[in-house]
């Protein structure tokens, strides 16, 4: 039964570990869907509804998402990092980083447990 047991484990932490990394590339296409305005040709009214109804994202994550944008336009090391390492390890250092200490960031974000 505990060889049982251990394997649903491990498959269920698999699963949260893809899981995750799909959420993160989801989030990483987001400013751009929402700079095009697709959400709109899909029949929603906000960017926060398309991506609730067609990707099972939430409203703060969204905005979180579009909100760190601005600060990352000058810092495509740091942007890159979103897709394996999410937006939250992300928004903690964006508003520090500069242009010139974004791969020094990026690096760092990569590291952060």
């Amino acid at each position: 039964m505990e060889k049982i047991t251990q394997n649903l484990h491990q498959q269920f932490v698999q699963l949260g570990r893809e899981r995750n990394r799909l959420t993160y590339k989801l989030l990483n296409l987001l400013p751009e869907i929402y700079e095009k305005r697709i959400y709109i040709e899909h029949g929603c009214k906000t960017i926060e509804e398309y991506a609730g109804k067609y990707a099972g994202l939430s409203k703060f994550v969204v905005k979180k998402r579009l909100r760190l944008e601005k600060n990352l336009k000058d810092k495509p090391k740091l942007k890159a990092v979103i897709v394996s390492e999410g937006i939250h390890k992300v928004a903690i250092v964006a508003k520090i980083a500069t242009a010139e200490t974004d791969g020094f960031w990026a690096e760092k974000v990569k590291n952060m447990s």
